[in-house]
């Protein structure tokens, strides 16, 4: 849903604008947003976008769209989560173990190991570390 200030200069041509850039979009068209004028300071336009607002929702409950965008969002931060926190164990695992992983470093650089070997071994430590964590939780 568009809104801006419709009594600043412009406002019309601005609106024109938007409503031909959303027409343009070649997002799905499951919904096309409304352009509403609005002057708060006039209460003018301002029932409309409020009804305009709630036909949206319903449309998204309705739809079941809302709950996929709430589901994708929990995903997302979920992800970023787990992101997280194995970043801060692999920043652990190095800083404790700095010796060691320098030397597997140089072993790379000079051909005596594989990354991948290194990398998996990381990995394997780390997820061992978070299992006993949550063990303890």
């Amino acid at each position: 849903m568009q809104r801006y200030k419709s009594d600043k200069e412009g406002a019309d041509q601005l609106a024109t604008e938007i409503k031909m850039m959303l027409e343009l979009s070649s997002a799905p068209k499951e919904w096309s947003p409304k352009i509403i004028k609005t002057i708060a300071t006039e209460n003018q336009g301002i029932d409309t976008l409020v009804e305009k607002v709630k036909e949206h929702l319903e449309f998204l409950l309705r739809n079941g769209i809302l709950a996929e965008r709430r589901k994708e969002r929990t995903r997302y931060e979920v992800f970023k989560m787990i992101e997280h926190e194995t970043l801060n164990n692999l920043e652990e695992l190095i800083t404790s173990n700095k010796d060691l992983f320098d030397h597997r470093l140089e072993n790379i650089v000079n051909r005596n190991e594989d990354p991948y070997l290194l990398a998996k071994q990381v990995l394997i430590t780390i997820s061992k570390k978070m299992s006993k964590k949550c063990e303890t939780a």
